[in-house]
């Protein structure tokens, strides 16, 4: 396995992970927990993004240099088959049946003069054309037509049929909106029947280091958590059982939801040395 693929493998994973806890604390009603999920998951999907940006770079960067290249050999081949045929210059030397020819034999200079040209010209087409011309190419390739090739082309388009996608887009659409509205439910603020004459009985561990006392811990922590619980439930009373065993009495006695909102509360609770586990929360009747 690749470094790459690693690092996709590991950012999906927490990712998924991040995204499951921060639905789950938000069901509990631990906003405080569901706040650092929900910065791991956007982290994990920032990186997501940065993989796929640079992977889609360098094989933007790929294409562009096969791109350039074959633009470079197409104008190359065009301006080969477009330059004029080669001229043979001092064609008459090579005429040794006619006349003309022994005038400049006997001028014996102009011989040597005229042979030494033409071999300086020959040796400078054989040299500086392929320079001359690979250079034209390069600087008439950036104005160069495109042409339609299995390399060069861009990107395939998808072949699916407009059903399947827009039927696949709906689909997607619909398991969305349903997860909000479920996360909404989940999470609203619902009133609870009041019952009169009832009391709940809320099992905690409270641990502190700050050297207060356990009830004075639990104390601090009711007057944090005392908003997520009906206007009408009171605190009768803080009972110290144990060592960090604490129970908490509430009248009237909660509803579904507001057990779960005060749970949340108090287990999410960002108290300065103080923490608490709920145990259980039971309904006492008289």
């Amino acid at each position: 396995m690749t470094a790459r693929r690693l690092a996709i493998s590991v950012a999906v994973l927490t990712a998924l992970a991040s995204g499951a806890y921060v639905f789950l604390y938000l069901y509990r009603w631990e906003w405080n927990r569901a706040l650092i999920a929900g910065v791991v998951f956007i982290a994990a999907e920032m990186a997501l993004f940065g993989i796929a940006i640079l992977d889609r770079l360098r094989k933007f960067d790929r294409r562009l240099d096969t791109i350039e290249r074959l633009d470079n050999e197409r104008v190359l081949s065009r301006i080969k088959e477009a330059a004029p045929q080669d001229r043979r210059h001092f064609a008459w030397l090579t005429d040794v049946d006619g006349p003309g020819v022994f005038v400049p034999v006997l001028m014996g200079a102009g011989v040597v003069i005229s042979a030494l040209a033409w071999g300086i010209e020959k040796l400078a087409r054989r040299t500086g054309g392929p320079v001359l011309e690979r250079r034209l190419a390069d600087r008439l390739s950036p104005i160069a037509l495109p042409e339609r090739s299995d390399q060069a082309a861009g990107p395939e388009f998808s072949r699916r049929k407009p059903v399947v996608r827009v039927a696949q887009q709906l689909l997607l659409a619909a398991v969305l909106v349903a997860g909000v509205l479920a996360l909404a439910g989940a999470t609203q603020n619902r009133p609870d029947e009041i019952r009169d004459g009832t009391s709940s009985i809320v099992s905690l561990d409270v641990f502190t280091s700050s050297g207060a006392g356990t009830a004075s811990a639990a104390e601090r922590l009711w007057q944090s958590c005392a908003g997520t619980v009906p206007s009408r439930a009171e605190r009768d009373a803080i009972e110290v059982s144990s060592g960090t065993a604490v129970s908490l009495r509430l009248s009237p006695a909660l509803g579904i939801n507001g057990e779960r909102r005060l749970r949340g509360c108090l287990e999410d609770a960002t108290l300065d040395k103080v923490q608490a586990a709920v145990r259980r929360v039971e309904p006492l009747r008289p």
